[in-house]
């Protein structure tokens, strides 16, 4: 058990190096939608937007 989960995480690292963290986010998001709830990202983007802005 615990060799698939090696695995798995080596699996998850070498597709965040592939697609990077934004394509991987939008993965975990379909895949494990409770890790992250999209108020969250709503709040994330907003708050780039005003830094931009400033």
């Amino acid at each position: 058990m615990k060799e698939r989960e090696f695995q798995n995480a080596d699996l998850y690292t070498y597709m965040h190096d592939i697609f990077g963290p934004d394509v991987m986010e939008i993965f975990d998001m379909r895949y494990e939608p409770t890790l992250k709830k999209p108020e969250q990202k709503e709040e994330t983007k907003d708050n780039q937007t005003e830094k931009k802005e400033q």
